[in-house]
């Protein structure tokens, strides 16, 4: 087992520090300060006419931050701090002036939980006094009273309830718009990668036309050449044959036989000088 000291506490309304109330010392100017409940919990019928129950100021306000806390708990001690005595049947008030040296007298209200805890913890501070004090209401009335309070308390804890489950469909909400948010921009991401994509797309595809288009000019440059070879063979061939039929006419069998009589060295000579008188 651990050696640590454990503290249990249900209620944490004075989880303060001291620099909160440190600017708050100031002497009692004032005899006494009355705080009696004016709700079902009380155990008087008539307050005094002096006495401010400032709780009821506060009720069923509920605060989510100590800046939100240390405010009103300021005002509230700053008010105590400028009397002598607080009398009350509030066990918060008590504590509160308990804790800036106040003198407190308590009495009852209709629970029993301020003469439990004043035996079990505010006896010990030497200015906190525990008065006995029976209830002006008969039981019948506190009977309604106690109805009228556990009804109060079953609203004040729908409205709780209620209060909780809003601020969750706003958390839900708050949660369901950071989603839409980030699908839109997702959503615009995927379009701007998308439209990048159709753009690379149209350039590969403008690239492959390009391409079939170059190939389809290279075709057809090499059919027209192979025509062109084909007619250039067709008239070699032509003109082939017509030399092979000249070469084997009578006609150029006699011409051939008349060039080689010109190339005999003395009858040759002579025949070109013969050529030349008939020419000229």
């Amino acid at each position: 087992m651990p050696e640590d000291r454990i503290f249990v506490c249900s209620d944490m309304a004075f989880y303060t520090k001291e620099k909160h109330f440190s600017d708050l010392e100031i002497a009692g100017e004032y005899p006494v300060l009355q705080i009696f409940r004016l709700d079902e919990e009380g155990g008087r019928k008539t307050p005094p006419r002096t006495s401010v129950d400032l709780p009821l100021l506060f009720n069923d306000v509920q605060w989510t931050s100590i800046e939100q806390c240390v405010k009103p708990l300021r005002a509230v001690a700053g008010l105590i701090s400028q009397f002598e005595c607080v009398e009350t049947d509030r066990l918060h008030m008590a504590v509160l002036a308990a804790l800036l040296g106040r003198t407190v007298r308590l009495e009852p209200s209709s629970y029993f939980k301020i003469k439990a805890i004043f035996e079990y913890t505010l006896h010990r501070f030497p200015t906190v006094s525990f008065e006995e004090r029976g209830s002006d209401y008969t039981l019948a009335e506190q009977g309604s009273r106690a109805e009228a309070r556990l009804l109060r308390d079953t609203v004040k804890r729908l409205n709780l309830d209620r209060q909780a489950e809003w601020e969750q469909r706003a958390s839900v909400l708050r949660q369901n718009d950071a989603l839409l948010l980030r699908l839109e921009k997702l959503q615009k991401k995927l379009s701007e990668t998308s439209a990048e994509k159709d753009l690379e797309i149209k350039k590969w595809e403008d690239l492959v036309d390009r391409e079939r288009k170059r190939r389809r000019d290279l075709t057809d440059h090499v059919t027209h050449l192979e025509r062109d070879e084909a007619c250039k063979r067709r008239e070699f061939d032509e003109v082939r044959q017509e030399l092979d039929r000249i070469k084997s006419s009578r006609l150029h069998r006699l011409n051939e036989r008349y060039y080689s009589i010109f190339r005999l060295p003395v009858f040759g000579f002579v025949l070109r000088i013969v050529r030349k008188i008939i020419v000229k």
